[in-house]
């Protein structure tokens, strides 16, 4: 198209205006090699829960076994839920809250540690400082007179 016909001279302007295509920076691949090992790793550390999660959906549990770094083969606690006909197809934040409460109760490793081991460094920290105490005092009537606070 000439320039001089008005389609042309909107053409040549569109072309001027748009932006040049990016240059891949050297820091992209790195940054996706590093989120795949990141994504492969989480993966294998949820191989355990994958397996019973498929164990009940009544599907093979080794399967995880095949592709532990991929995730092929895994299945959510969503899954379960959606298999049982216990949540819908959509997407939900009620959903997602279900799904991630059964992969608590089903992951095995959530089962390894005992007591004071799963306590997170700051659970850690408030026992020694014997904030632990008051944690649920709030639910036990009987308990109201020993809190530190008022009504």
């Amino acid at each position: 198209m000439p320039a001089s016909t008005p389609f042309g001279r909107a053409l040549a302007r569109k072309r001027q205006t748009q932006p040049a295509p990016q240059e891949e920076s050297m820091l992209q691949p790195l940054l996706s090699g590093a989120i795949d090992n990141l994504t492969g790793a989480a993966n294998v550390l949820g191989t355990p829960g994958a397996m019973v999660n498929r164990a009940l959906m009544g599907e093979n549990p080794l399967m995880p076994l095949l592709s532990p770094w991929e995730g092929k083969y895994h299945r959510q606690g969503r899954d379960v839920l959606r298999h049982h006909g216990l949540i819908g197809k959509k997407d939900t934040w009620g959903n997602f809250a279900a799904g991630l409460a059964v992969d608590l109760i089903t992951d095995p490793t959530m089962w390894l540690m005992p007591g004071k081991a799963a306590l997170t460094p700051m659970g850690t920290m408030a026992k020694k400082a014997g904030l632990l105490r008051y944690v649920g005092l709030p639910c036990r009537p009987a308990a109201r007179a020993e809190r530190p606070w008022g009504d």
